[in-house]
């Protein structure tokens, strides 16, 4: 009982930390170098991967492996996806379109494993499929 709580809290402690991170993101406005920096220090800190690390996960094993960090649920997937999401407009062309696949993974998995209806998620889906068919 009391790992499950632990796991319940990290879980939340994360939740916290990437909504805190998309904020600060967001804050940085023309300075993406710098937002870029931000968020590859946090990621290393609470899962001990930056960007470039995350990139490398193959993407059959990419939910795989976020989740067995024991520190994702749903809310925190779709978090972490949003702030990726964001991440690609400040990429260059090459991270651009595996940034896109491993959000569009992550959407598809929370849309299935919850069998709740987000029109906010499958904006984003449909987003990233017409991004992803446009390159």
């Amino acid at each position: 009982m009391q790992r499950r709580d632990y796991l319940d809290q990290q879980i939340e402690q994360l939740g916290r930390v990437l909504a805190q991170l998309l904020s600060e993101a967001i804050g940085f406005k023309n300075r993406s170098s710098e937002a870029t920096d931000c968020v590859n220090a946090v990621l290393q800190k609470e899962l001990g991967w930056d960007t470039d690390d995350l990139l490398e996960i193959p993407e059959t094993q990419w939910i795989e492996t976020l989740l067995a960090t024991g520190k994702f649920n749903s809310a925190n997937l779709e978090s972490f996806a949003d702030l990726l999401l964001w991440q690609e407009k400040r990429t260059d062309d090459a991270k651009r379109n595996k940034l896109l696949r491993k959000c569009l993974l992550i959407y598809e998995h929370i849309d299935k494993a919850d069998r709740i209806f987000s029109a906010e998620r499958q904006a984003k889906i449909t987003s990233i499929r017409q991004k992803l068919a446009g390159q």
